[in-house]
């Protein structure tokens, strides 16, 4: 049961992040404000993931996994049904900024959650399967919500599926047994051996940066650069995103057995090299039919590698604490963070081509930062 809850605290952290790209533009008609001026307001949203998992950094010293999770879900869906029932553009960043804070605190706990309960012999294949929740969670959030913008609804509409979806977490919650968390535990497992956190621990967490910064501007992005650039609607400017985790969810399926037989940090060149070349093709596509088909092989390369790489920074230690898993995921989260303020002022001065160049520069540095790790493991 805990596995599960784990699983549905990924679910829940992508659907939060990845309807953005949807909501915004009926966000801005609603309010009747410029695309670019409404975006930076989900800042709020990836800030507040952001402040959770630093907060998850040392809520753990005090708080069991349980506990964080009861508190985390109650606290989701206060904010999610919120934001909807006031639908207020002075207030809509504050209930962005609890959903994000609930949910990165429950991401954190989820990752321990996985780490603890499955040794290394399996820890990435199961880091891995758990994505594919959280690949699954992008895919249907964002079929729906385009669905939704088209029929009309309220552009905070879809918040309310994340309000449900918390609901049942708490139900879990209650009901499941969880791997110890609290500072005695970690003094058992750490006692006398603790060890210092070397470069390829950070050279991972600057890897993770980008991968966040990369993935949240495509998601925030695409769609409205397929409206300005193929001249469609809001629905089928999703499909390209729609498909980015259709493919990821696939790339996770295959990835989940591929990780029995192959090295991490060997898997990791791999896939971020191809999906550094697939966000080339993406940024140069001349037809809409191209680009959605090249967001599809993006998400199936390009998303497998988050769990991967959580398992390559758990990996650098031989007796991991209980921050190394949140620090990680704070490393993905300042990414996802500041791509909103940084991607809106780019794409402000420079038009929507420079939210590709963004995509495309970021996975870029990723497969760089993980060559670096790869050489440095080889030669130790």
């Amino acid at each position: 049961m805990s596995v599960v809850a784990a699983v549905i605290c990924y679910f829940i952290l992508s659907s939060l992040m990845s309807q953005i790209g949807v909501t915004a533009p009926p966000m801005a008609l609603h309010f009747g404000m410029p695309i670019t001026q409404v975006v930076p307001l989900f800042s709020f949203l990836t800030g507040g993931a952001f402040v959770g998992i630093i907060v998850s950094l040392f809520i753990f010293d005090f708080l069991t996994i349980r506990q964080v999770l009861l508190v985390g879900s109650g606290l989701l869906a206060v904010a999610s049904v919120g934001n909807y029932i006031l639908d207020s553009l002075a207030l809509s960043p504050i209930f962005f900024a609890g959903m994000g804070i609930a949910a990165g605190i429950a991401m954190s706990a989820a990752a321990i959650t996985i780490t603890r309960t499955f040794d290394a012999k399996y820890r990435a294949s199961m880091l891995v399967a758990a994505d594919l929740f959280y690949s699954g969670g992008g895919y249907l959030i964002v079929t729906f919500v385009a669905f939704l913008a088209a029929s009309g609804a309220r552009w905070s509409a879809g918040f309310l599926f994340i309000a449900v979806v918390a609901v049942v977490l708490f139900g879990i919650t209650l009901a499941a047994r969880f791997p110890e968390s609290e500072a005695s535990s970690e003094q058992t497992v750490d006692s006398g051996t603790k060890e210092s956190w070397g470069a390829g621990v950070y050279l991972v967490g600057g890897a993770m940066f980008f991968y966040g910064l990369g993935q949240n501007a495509l998601v925030v992005w695409v769609p409205a650069y397929m409206s300005g650039t193929f001249s469609v609607g809001i629905e089928q400017a999703g499909s390209a995103v729609s498909n980015y985790w259709g493919g990821g969810t696939v790339g996770l399926a295959i990835s989940a057995f591929v990780l029995h037989r192959v090295r991490a940090d060997t898997f990791l060149i791999l896939i971020t090299s191809i999906g550094a070349s697939f966000t080339v093709v993406l940024m140069l596509a001349q037809t809409e039919s191209m680009f959605v088909i090249t967001a599809g092989l993006v998400g199936l390369v390009t998303i497998p590698s988050l769990g991967s790489m959580i398992s390559l920074g758990v990996h650098q230690l031989e007796l991991p604490s209980m921050r190394l898993v949140p620090f990680l995921l704070c490393c993905v989260s300042s990414g996802s963070a500041v791509c909103p303020m940084w991607s809106s002022f780019l794409v402000e001065r420079g038009g929507l081509e420079f939210s590709m160049i963004l995509i495309c520069s970021s996975y870029t540095a990723t497969f760089v930062i993980l060559s670096i790790v790869y050489v440095i493991g080889r030669i130790a």
